[in-house]
């Protein structure tokens, strides 16, 4: 029986640029076609299996990156929205209700995000909430768990014009991972601080986990360091993650065949030369 695995891989370090490319962003969409597809007259047929898996990549790699896309631009449309009505006074930065209002009806339309937060330009911060057990919303003014993070976000938004995705951070506070896209906030050329959307990789992994039943596949997205990002197996709490580690390795997701395969590398190396010598 053939099995479909599907990967993306970004720079867990690199920023991932806004709405439309956020997807392609995710560097190298590779998706790869294990099984009887490839097993049929290797040498004689390896030209014609290689067409066919290049065009079932193709059309899976579209689908993929078309569903991703559905679930992530809702993310940064609403960090951006949201941070234009802090801008234009819609919404009162300095008013800390009015902030948490805003935060909250926001958070309400958009199942995707995990946690909305505004930092202002002085660190203070104002966040809204959801459980992942459930659709209860929450208010928390509390300190950052990482504030070395929150302190790189300000400083990348002072210098953005545009809205910007983050590095994947671990919060103590709920240990949990998340992938962020943070807008900047600006009024008259004044920098007043950032609105940030962020998604928890357990969240991110039940998107995958739907996508991958559309697709009858498995769908992943790793980071160029070989760390698991999202996977079907990723839906709950892993006990791993931290601060130092907010991602899992490869051989620690439970998927036999993603692991058999990162193993196997040379395999690859040994059909390229095989196509080259062919062709």
């Amino acid at each position: 029986m053939p099995v479909s695995t599907e990967a993306m891989t970004i720079p867990l370090k690199s920023r991932i640029s806004i709405s439309a490319t956020i997807v392609t962003t995710f560097v190298g969409l590779v998706v790869v076609m294990l099984g009887s597809v490839l097993s049929v007259g290797y040498f004689s047929s390896l030209r014609n299996t290689l067409e066919l898996v290049g065009e079932l990549a193709t059309q899976s790699s579209t689908f993929v990156t078309d569903e991703l896309s559905e679930n992530l631009d809702p993310v940064t449309e609403q960090a951006n929205w949201a941070a234009s009505l802090l801008a234009n006074g819609r919404f009162d930065p300095d008013d800390k209700q009015d902030v948490e209002d805003l935060l909250l009806g926001a958070l309400a339309a958009t199942s995707q995000v995990t946690v909305l937060t505004y930092v202002a330009a002085n660190g203070e911060i104002l966040r809204a909430y959801r459980r992942e057990t459930g659709e209860s919303w929450h208010l928390d003014r509390s300190p950052p768990s990482n504030p070395e993070f929150i302190n790189r976000m300000l400083r990348a938004g002072r210098d953005s014009e545009d809205g910007f995705w983050n590095e994947i951070f671990y919060s103590e506070r709920s240990q949990m991972s998340y992938l962020s896209f943070a807008s900047p906030v600006r009024s008259n050329g004044d920098f007043l601080g950032i609105v940030v959307a962020a998604v928890s990789l357990n969240k991110l992994s039940e998107i995958v986990s739907d996508i991958s039943d559309k697709n009858r596949g498995t769908v992943f997205i790793l980071t160029e360091q070989n760390q698991v990002i999202a996977h079907p197996n990723l839906t709950s709490e892993h006990p791993e993650l931290s601060k130092e580690t907010p991602t899992v390795g490869i051989e620690r997701v439970g998927d036999l065949v993603l692991e058999e395969f990162w193993q196997r590398n040379p395999i690859r190396r040994r059909l390229q030369r095989g196509l080259k010598t062919l062709f």
